[in-house]
C-alpha cells in the first residue's frame, strides 16, 4: 500500500490552472514583445499628443485614460 495522500480535487484543479496560466504567459511573450507592446506604445503616444481623456482619478493623482487605457501618476485634465 502506498502512504501517499492523493491531492484533493481543488488542489488538482489549482495545479492545472496554474500550469495553464504559465504556458499561456510563455506563449504570449514573443507576441507581446514584437507586436502588442510596440503597437500600444505608439497608440498611447498618439493619444498623449491629442490629449488623454481622463476617466478616473484615484487618490487625486493616479489617472486612467478612457481612450488608450494608460494609467499614470501626475497632473492631468
Amino acid at each position: 500500500m502506498s502512504s501517499e495522500i492523493k491531492p484533493s480535487i481543488i488542489e488538482q484543479r489549482l495545479k492545472l490552472e496554474g500550469e495553464r496560466k504559465r504556458k499561456m504567459e510563455e506563449f504570449i511573450k514573443p507576441y507581446d514583445r514584437k507586436v502588442f507592446n510596440p503597437a500600444m506604445t505608439k497608440l498611447r503616444e498618439e493619444c498623449a499628443a491629442e490629449g488623454h481623456d481622463i476617466i478616473a482619478r484615484i487618490t487625486g493623482i493616479y489617472r486612467i485614460c478612457g481612450k488608450c487605457g494608460e494609467s499614470y501618476i501626475g497632473k492631468g485634465k
